[in-house]
């Protein structure tokens, strides 16, 4: 059981037309994740209007408020939690309030803690503690995430990954041999084509040639050992 993590609540809350929640604070954190709807949400000294997939970190003892909703409907899924291990509170603490977050998996994982927490199994609250931690780690890498962080090899798989006909053989047959010493010669033997040709096709698809990709791939292997 995780010790670093104290949920409180954490409930799915719909908000009608002129529906709010009054200015007020508390000692631990409280995350609102938008899952549909609008609404303008006042924190500590600025207005903000959550639209869907928008993850809102309120810290402990800041003021802030849900507007009354002008029109529409608002449905935000609502974490209290506390956190007792200082490196995360200080991480948390860190980073910026709201981000807009599209990632599949933190949703998914926004969703679960709820149906944990909701489902009255045995250890509900244990894993509902669980899937919410993981979540907050995944939160505070999304917010760091940066151009500069981005792995090197990264462009690299981007255009690998749109190749077709013989560039995508080439690749295929070299990701699968890379640890290993196959020559060019052995290359064009393997896929019935010249030597010349094969390096020709590969460099002007991707800009890099055959030895090039291959030495990438032994790097990129290094690289996440």
């Amino acid at each position: 059981m995780s010790e670093k993590v104290e949920l409180v609540w954490v409930f799915v809350v719909d908000y009608a037309k002129g529906w709010g929640v009054r200015k007020h604070s508390h000692d631990y954190f409280q995350m609102y994740y938008c899952l549909a709807g609008e609404s303008p949400v006042f924190l500590e000294d600025q207005d903000i209007r959550l639209a869907p997939n928008d993850c809102l970190l309120i810290h402990p003892n800041q003021i802030h408020e849900v507007k009354p909703l002008p029109n529409g409907y608002l449905r935000i899924l609502d974490t209290k939690f506390y956190v007792h291990d200082e490196e995360l509170y200080r991480s948390l603490i860190k980073m910026p309030a709201h981000i807009n977050i599209a990632s599949p998996t933190f949703s998914w994982l926004q969703k679960e803690t709820r149906n944990e927490w909701a489902s009255g199994a045995p250890y509900c609250y244990e894993m509902a503690t669980l899937i919410f931690e993981q979540l907050l780690y995944l939160y505070l890498r999304e917010m760091n995430c940066s151009p500069a962080e981005v792995p090197f090899y990264h462009e690299m798989e981007q255009k690998i990954a749109s190749l077709t006909g013989i560039e995508k053989e080439i690749a295929n047959y070299i990701l699968e041999n890379f640890l290993v010493e196959i020559s060019l010669d052995q290359l064009a033997q393997d896929l019935r084509y010249s030597k010349n040709y094969l390096c020709k096709v590969f460099k002007e698809a991707t800009g890099y040639t055959i030895i090039e990709y291959r030495n990438m791939l032994r790097i990129r292997k290094a690289y996440d050992m």
